[in-house]
């Protein structure tokens, strides 16, 4: 119970340092804006943008991945919905790159109104697909139909591709060039804000109630962290190439490697980690066997 109760206060103390560090950062930022408030040159955002942007991509299609292709031996539910998520939110977020202010014609002409419809919707499909995974209960089994499930996800994603390409103007905006963001983006982000910090919650929970045995539990209440103040961020820029938009993409690829870490893990590591206990208490059954005999 000591050690365990340590374990807790080791991720309890790391959480709070992320925030600790996290709200002096801002509040560093909004006291001392004149000195580190810039807006960055095309160029130099841009190639920062694409890297970043490019990272979080890849995590976010190594996630679905990982949890894909280890659903036919689990049958999770839990499992299909975040791989759909992350590869939803993967497409999403290439679109997002894609059509990002600067970048050549991706379908139409790229924008600002366009790259953060993009990223509005791959911010609420992470959070909401974060919170339902959080509420199907880990051992709950669905049928091993998966290749629907990932058809569905690429269409649904297609769909929003062709509607912010070629509907824009039916959408309410989200960012006005020259006066920055509108209500509704700032309402929407922190929606998701509202909605992450609910699910770590409930990860923290779950990590708790499993005597704080399962690691991917913590990691993603830290990911989950992070993303939370990448939204914040998120929420306070004026320009499309200015410092706190370029601290939220930061935040952001801290959040999805850590996510990744997470269900690396609960996916991949966990079921040999298990393996290998069952082992040894066979071996440890075996030797006990031979001397009773």
């Amino acid at each position: 119970m000591v050690k365990l109760t340590l374990k807790l206060k080791k991720e309890l103390t790391g959480i709070i340092y992320i925030i600790a560090v996290s709200l002096l950062l801002f509040i560093e930022l909004a006291w001392c804006e004149q000195f580190f408030y810039r807006i960055f040159s095309s160029k130099v955002f841009l190639t920062w943008h694409i890297f970043l942007e490019l990272s979080s991509i890849v995590m976010s299609f190594a996630v679905f991945a990982v949890t894909f292709y280890t659903f036919e031996e689990s049958n999770r539910l839990r499992s299909v919905i975040i791989a759909c998520t992350f590869l939803a939110v993967s497409l999403l977020d290439l679109f997002h790159t894609l059509s990002y202010k600067g970048m050549p014609v991706f379908l139409t002409e790229s924008s600002a109104e366009k790259a953060t419809a993009f990223w509005m919707l791959a911010r609420l499909t992470m959070s909401c697909g974060m919170l339902v995974s959080s509420l199907v209960p880990y051992e709950r089994k669905v049928k091993s139909r998966e290749g629907l499930w990932v058809l569905a996800t690429v269409a649904c994603s297609i769909f929003l591709l062709m509607v912010v390409n070629y509907r824009i103007d039916n959408l309410p905006p989200l960012f006005i060039e020259g006066k920055g963001l509108t209500p509704l983006k700032i309402y929407l982000e922190c929606l998701g804000i509202l909605i992450q910090l609910v699910t770590a919650v409930l990860f923290f929970v779950a990590y708790i109630k499993g005597d704080y045995k399962d690691k991917g539990y913590a990691l993603i209440v830290k990911g989950l962290v992070f993303s939370i103040f990448s939204g914040m961020a998120f929420t306070q820029y004026n320009d499309v190439y200015d410092t706190y938009n370029f601290l939220g993409h930061i935040y952001k690829i801290i959040a999805y490697y850590l996510l990744f870490r997470a269900l690396f893990v609960q996916n991949v590591q966990k079921p040999y980690q298990e393996l290998r206990a069952a082992e040894n208490k066979l071996s440890v059954y075996v030797n006990n066997l031979e001397q009773l005999v």
